[in-house]
């Protein structure tokens, strides 16, 4: 007796990447107070903004090393007062960014020597959440489908970090 969602027959909003900027990989999309959309390209790394019609209006971020550049797009949580944190796994470290007001800062995520989180959330504007797997191996050899030995770390850890960079 779950409620059941239903398509409409009319799109709300239709985005095609037949004009600049052209859409590669699609990634996570956010809803703007305003109605418009925040939508992070994976392929690209870089994030775009969309008006309430659909308008294309600006790209936040290149591919590079600098402060507002991506290198490995994995995650965009929306914030309060329409706060977009862009977590770039590469690089590890959160960009906080502001549709009217561009870049922020950087936050870098350290992980006290272990491997990257696949994904780091903000929760809030002062708490992060860090997904990671580790992989022990397949389960033992028989029929499909076989258990694989997994362990999945969630880490929540304080999102104002001392270490903000320009």
């Amino acid at each position: 007796e779950l409620p059941m969602w239903r398509l409409g027959a009319t799109p709300l909003l239709t985005i095609e990447g037949t004009a600049p900027p052209y859409l590669s990989r699609v990634g996570e999309v956010e809803i703007l107070a305003n109605g418009g959309l925040a939508v992070e390209d994976n392929q690209a790394d870089e994030l775009y903004l969309f008006g309430p019609d659909g308008s294309y209006l600006k790209t936040m971020g290149d591919r590079g090393d600098g402060p507002g550049q991506y290198q490995q797009l994995t995650e965009l949580t929306y914030g309060p007062d329409d706060t977009l944190y862009a977590y770039d796994r590469r690089h590890d470290r959160l960009s906080v960014v502001h549709p009217d007001d561009g870049f922020i800062r950087s936050v870098s995520y350290t992980s006290d020597g272990d491997r990257p989180p696949l994904d780091v959330h903000a929760v809030g504007s002062d708490r992060l959440v860090a997904y990671r797997i580790e992989f022990a191996g397949m389960g033992a050899p028989g029929p499909l489908p076989r258990p694989d030995q997994r362990t999945v770390h969630l880490t929540l850890t304080d999102g104002r970090a001392e270490d903000v960079l320009a």
